[in-house]
């Protein structure tokens, strides 16, 4: 009973499965229909740009070639870096023959100068001190150039210091906008600073300039004999303040000017509105401080003629050429100035 109950069963259960297999259609006919759902359809990803609103377009800024960095001449020359004011710093300790810059702050502004290590320098041997004074609307890096102190002795010997002025001008010029006895100031600060690094020979430091810079050479000659031991100016700008008010301690001092000279010439004249001194008469002022006797004695030498004072108190001459204003050749003032200059002392 069981056993036919059982195969009955079976049958119905494998005729249902045919029947389903068999009309397929008919039964998703007999289900209920669903609703119609709308997907909106995406946009093509090659559109995806054009529906995303523009964001603001961001300057990147370009970095440098690879190639570049530590180059001493870059492609393009960077923007001069803001002065560092370091006046309660010493001076920066540079190679023997090296060459630096220096910012520092004095009365109040923003100062550079340039400084030169002799090649044969050593910290046991206290070393001479040349500051170079550049002329009106010049640099000291091209004075520097041109000025040749290191085809001198001064290379091996001397720190050799270059100053720029304010508005490049020096004090006792017309065109000169520090007050008097500002540059001075600058110009003691320096030797301060540099003595705190270097060994600098206190009784030889040396004053030399051309043009407005003899000039300042001259500020100096007046104002601080018992700093400088000696100074030397070649075509200089000598207006009437360079001289007034000076100390009566002798100083030795090296003049040379062309008789040619259109600029400042020989016999003085007025320049700028204002008057400025004829050789002579600056020379005048030297032969009373230095105790010299007149007249000189006058020996020619290689393009001009050089006057030799006999002085009781310290050494004066004038180099005389033909020339117009420039630092001459010939004479070679780089030359004349170092021998004249390196035998000096306080």
């Amino acid at each position: 009973m069981r056993k036919h109950s059982l195969s009955r069963f079976v049958a119905s259960a494998l005729a249902a499965v045919m029947t389903l297999a068999a009309a397929p259609s008919a039964m998703g006919q007999q289900l209920p229909t669903l609703p119609k759902i709308q997907v909106p359809q995406l946009p093509d990803l090659q559109d995806l740009g054009s529906s995303v609103p523009e964001l603001p377009k961001i300057q990147v800024p370009k970095l440098p070639d690879l190639a570049d960095l530590g180059s001493s001449e870059p492609k393009t020359p960077a923007p001069r870096p803001a002065p560092r004011v370091n006046n309660a710093k010493p001076a920066p300790l540079l190679r023997n023959g090296g060459e630096g810059e220096v910012w520092t702050k004095s009365t109040g502004r923003n100062r550079r100068y340039l400084i030169s290590v002799p090649t044969q320098y050593n910290p046991a041997k206290p070393a001479p001190v040349v500051f170079g004074f550049d002329g009106w609307r010049d640099s000291p890096e091209n004075f520097r150039r041109y000025s040749r102190l290191y085809e001198t002795g001064a290379a091996r010997e001397a720190i050799r210091i270059y100053p720029e002025s304010i508005n490049r001008g020096w004090e006792g010029a017309p065109y000169a906008v520090v007050a008097p006895g500002e540059d001075l100031k600058f110009i003691q600060q320096i030797i301060d600073e540099v003595d705190r690094t270097y060994n600098i020979d206190r009784r030889r430091i040396y004053a030399t300039g051309h043009s407005n810079g003899g000039g300042m050479t001259a500020v100096v000659a007046c104002h601080l004999p018992h700093v400088f031991a000696g100074a030397a100016a070649v075509g200089g700008a000598f207006y009437d303040p360079v001289n007034m008010g000076c100390k009566n301690s002798p100083i030795p001092f090296l003049i040379m000017h062309g008789t040619g000279d259109t600029m400042m010439r020989y016999n003085g004249g007025w320049r700028h509105g204002v008057h400025y001194l004829a050789i002579s008469d600056l020379m005048g002022s030297y032969i009373r401080r230095n105790g010299c006797a007149y007249p000189p004695r006058i020996a020619n030498i290689p393009g001009g003629q050089r006057h030799i004072y006999n002085c009781a108190r310290e050494e004066l001459q004038l180099i005389t050429n033909p020339q117009d204003h420039t630092w001459n050749r010939t004479p070679d003032a780089s030359q004349e100035v170092w021998n004249f200059l390196s035998r000096q002392r306080l």
